[in-house]
């Protein structure tokens, strides 16, 4: 009896060793969400010089999965951060409100009938905003928190 007993009791053991790790991990998950969430501002940016002081969702919406080229009757050109980037994920999915394979398969559709290309892709928010500076009727997306003043914002989303 005595080793059915002690057999029960590694089995518990078991269970309750796995129960705190899974418990562990799902804090730790939770405090990574938190975390995440904080920095989730995103902004879009242009050149000071451009002659556009907001910009609607729809606009947005319809300007990066290019079908348009304009906004107010001004042609803007974007930008696009590099696909392995989290903000690219944000992006998409809060202001644009696509997923990663939506989005693909969408610019897989353009292409094939040829009816343009994705974005221009910087690595970096660095890069994307030394690219928007550089010239008026741009516009790029960014973390809010690392806006300097040399952009105009356009548009924010929590």
């Amino acid at each position: 009896m005595s080793k059915a007993f002690s057999a029960a009791n590694n089995i518990g053991r078991r269970t309750l060793l796995r129960r705190l790790f899974l418990l562990c991990v799902l804090i730790c998950s939770g405090i990574s969400v938190q975390a995440e969430q904080v920095t989730t501002e995103i902004a879009i940016i242009t050149h000071p010089q451009t002659k556009l002081e907001r910009v609607s969702l729809e606009q947005i919406k319809k300007r990066w999965l290019s079908k348009t080229k304009r906004i107010y009757q001004l042609q803007v050109d974007i930008i696009d951060i590099d696909e392995n980037n989290p903000l690219r994920h944000q992006f998409y999915s809060k202001i644009i409100g696509v997923n990663d394979s939506q989005l693909k398969a969408h610019w897989a559709k353009k292409v094939f009938r040829g009816e343009g290309l994705p974005p221009e892709m910087k690595p970096n928010y660095v890069e994307i905003l030394q690219w928007v500076k550089k010239q008026a009727n741009r516009i790029g997306y960014i973390y809010k928190k690392d806006i300097d003043d040399g952009v105009k914002i356009l548009f924010e989303v929590n």
